[in-house]
């Protein structure tokens, strides 16, 4: 039997675009976790240029000492100015411990994210380094609108929604059925002893009724010629007959007509189910498509604000290398000059200080340059920096 309507029709196309939606949201759960994973790589460089910078800190700083030092042995410094030395290198070494457990932090949290093992080592083997952005608007919008991981999720659904509408709809078209049956049967004594013994009875009862009807025939005025009686007697051919006859199961079956039966189902009355139904199918199917064309919009603004930021955020970091390379210049001639007694500690530690913080900025400025070219890959869904993969 076989029934066909327009849903068990669908049921394929409704099938495969669920799968479709189920390997869209697996993409973007991909996606998010690799940008996770970047992120976690970024940090744990991020905190291993802290850590640089703060031991560089040390180290001025413990120039610096040796610089008051030094004027305090020739008599142009006083101590007042080696206690301030001591006092900054103590605090860089503050700062390189905490750099350190800040790295060892980010390891932690890389290794958790890649699922190893969080007391092993983990070695980086990809170094980002800042290049000038070339992408253009007009170049990643179609990309992005072609692999954003939410964007394709949303419009797999949408794609489901419509089999969906159609699926409802199809509730009110009529069903057929059609059904057909072959049947046989077949009768299997265990035993052919009972149906022997009722053959030869019933053989002994014939030549008794023959012999009964020959004494008749033989009293009449005319007697009838006598019946030979013997061909009812039972033979070994009727037993054997018998044995063989037998033996029909399970091969040897006696076939019933074929049936064929055939019939169409119209839908009348559902207690508006169907009504229901198409609505909410309707209704969901509206939401997505709003739904995408609200994603495409977020899609192409996110990728104008994420372009920006990267542009932005390569030229901050190639102004903040200038002033960094000031700033150090600066710190040279300081020390050169408090050793010639031209200026005082103070000057030299602010000096010390100002090359600190232009190294900090500098990296605050690189770093925020590779969370937006993340930020930016996100929103494509393709990886953009050459090594990236």
């Amino acid at each position: 039997s076989y029934r066909l309507d327009w849903a068990t029709l669908l049921g394929p196309k409704q099938s495969k675009a669920d799968r479709e939606v189920t390997r869209a949201q697996i993409g973007e759960v991909s996606w998010t976790t690799r940008t996770e994973v970047t992120n976690g790589y970024v940090e744990v460089l991020r905190q291993q240029a802290a850590l640089g910078a703060a031991r560089r800190q040390l180290e001025g700083n413990q120039i610096n000492l040796r610089l008051a030092q030094a004027q305090l042995e020739v008599g142009t410094g006083t101590s007042i100015d080696v206690g301030t030395a001591e006092v900054q290198v103590g605090r860089s070494e503050v700062s390189v411990l905490r750099a350190e457990n800040a790295l060892e932090t980010g390891y932690t949290r890389l290794r958790q994210r890649l699922g190893l093992p969080l007391s092993g080592e983990t070695g980086l083997t990809t170094a980002f380094e800042p290049v000038e952005p070339r992408w253009r608007m007009d170049e990643l919008l179609p990309l992005a609108l072609d692999q954003n991981p939410g964007l394709s999720s949303v419009r797999n659904s949408r794609s489901a929604a419509e089999v969906r509408v159609s699926s409802s709809r199809s509730s009110y078209l009529p069903s057929l059925s059609i059904s057909t049956g072959w049947s046989g049967h077949a009768r299997s004594a265990t035993s052919t002893d009972p149906l022997i013994a009722q053959a030869q009875a019933g053989a002994m009862d014939a030549m008794a009724r023959c012999e009964s009807t020959n004494d008749l025939h033989s009293r009449l005025v005319t007697p009838i010629p006598a019946t030979d009686c013997s061909q009812f007697a039972f033979t070994d051919a009727m037993r054997q007959g018998i044995i063989d006859g037998n033996e029909e199961f399970p091969f040897s079956f006696q076939s019933s007509p074929a049936s064929v039966s055939f019939s169409v189902s119209v839908p009348v009355f559902q207690g508006l189910s169907r009504q229901r139904s198409l609505a909410a199918a309707k209704t969901d199917l509206a939401d997505l498509r709003y739904q995408v064309a609200d994603q495409e919009r977020a899609v192409e603004a996110d990728l104008q604000i994420n372009l920006s930021s990267v542009e932005t955020a390569f030229t901050s970091a190639s102004l903040e290398e200038r002033n960094l390379e000031v700033a150090e210049e600066q710190l040279r001639l300081a020390r050169q000059r408090y050793a010639l007694g031209s200026i005082t500690f103070v000057e030299l530690v602010q000096a010390q200080t100002d090359r600190a913080q232009a190294e900090a900025d500098h990296l605050s400025a690189v770093f925020a340059y590779h969370d937006a070219v993340t930020a930016l890959e996100a929103v494509v869904g393709a990886p953009l920096r050459s090594g990236s993969n």
